[in-house]
């Protein structure tokens, strides 16, 4: 759990919740939905019913920017 608090617009959140408090919620979401999407083109996990003696791992998304160094417009 992170602790949410007020975001400016170059911040990158730290969780879930702060995503969805920024005022780049939309393109947060877009970006995930993207990123989900390419995960289950690309069959990059499978659901399966876990096994009484396993343990279900932990997982947690990044947030990064990303700045275009060689940024040009055509």
């Amino acid at each position: 759990m992170c602790s949410s608090s007020f975001l400016s617009n170059e911040e990158e959140p730290e969780c879930y919740e702060e995503v969805m408090e920024s005022e780049q919620k939309k393109k947060w979401v877009v970006v995930v939905e993207d990123e989900m999407k390419s995960l289950h083109d690309n069959h990059a996990f499978k659901l399966v019913k876990l096994p009484k003696d396993m343990k279900v791992l932990q997982n947690q998304w990044i947030y990064r920017l990303k700045i275009e160094e060689n940024f040009s417009t055509p």
